[in-house]
């Protein structure tokens, strides 16, 4: 399904108002080396949008299943981004 920029994601009866396309798959891109494993902020920094914008794209792509959190070391825990390369393209 495309899907414009002016178009909210739609998932059955629920509108997502906040999910751009444009920026979903901009998010998505960032991740084009399959092992790349990324925070919100790094993530934020490449494509010039605030980290919390792509926590929320983050959490979103990670809800739908296409994402695993890993998370960081005991004492200073940091939420990284995995996305598996089919998911990417």
């Amino acid at each position: 399904m495309l899907i414009s920029k002016s178009q909210p994601l739609s998932t059955g009866a629920i509108q997502l108002q906040w999910i751009d396309a444009l920026t979903l798959n901009k998010v998505r891109g960032v991740f084009s080396d399959e092992k790349a494993v990324l925070n919100a902020e790094e993530v934020g920094q490449f494509i010039v949008v605030s980290e919390t914008t792509v926590r929320r794209y983050l959490e979103y792509i990670t809800s739908k299943q296409q994402a695993e959190i890993v998370y960081g070391t005991v004492g200073w825990p940091e939420r990284k981004y995995l996305l598996p390369k089919k998911q990417t393209a």
